[in-house]
């Protein structure tokens, strides 16, 4: 055994060896497959799953109180004509608002709720009397 066959990277890692042969070069059937989990350039190393909880952790009508409490709280949402319905947690918002502003809004503060999967964004523009037509 040489110096060469103890080879042991930064990682820890002494399995594998450093490339051998003419000029350097490896054959494929002489490289070996490497575990790249614990190394901080790998992908899954940086995923994190903090707020990831189990399918169906939360019943549907825990998601609709925090849902109807999310737009209650909401400044920027008039949800006095707004219905909250969830299925298989995905919440369906029904009904009338002002602007599209609103609309968006709504949907994205639904969308930050615990359990919440998808938003079923239903609202309807509310048509808004702008007083007496004026002919020409």
């Amino acid at each position: 055994m040489t110096i060469k066959d103890n080879h042991i990277n930064r990682y820890g890692e002494s399995h594998i060896k450093p490339a051998y042969g003419k000029y350097g070069m490896v054959r494929d059937k002489d490289i070996e497959t490497v575990d790249w989990t614990h190394d901080p350039r790998s992908e899954s190393f940086s995923e994190r799953h903090y707020g990831k909880g189990p399918k169906g952790w939360l019943p549907d009508e825990t998601i609709k109180k925090n849902a109807s409490l999310a737009l209650y709280l909401n400044p920027y949402v008039d949800a006095r004509e707004i219905v909250v319905s969830v299925k298989n947690d995905c919440v369906i918002l029904k009904g009338f608002i002002k602007n599209r502003f609103q609309k968006k809004a709504a949907e994205r503060c639904v969308e930050n709720v615990p359990g919440v999967i998808d938003v079923y964004n239903e609202l309807v523009l509310k048509q808004v009397d702008i007083g007496p037509r004026y002919k020409l």
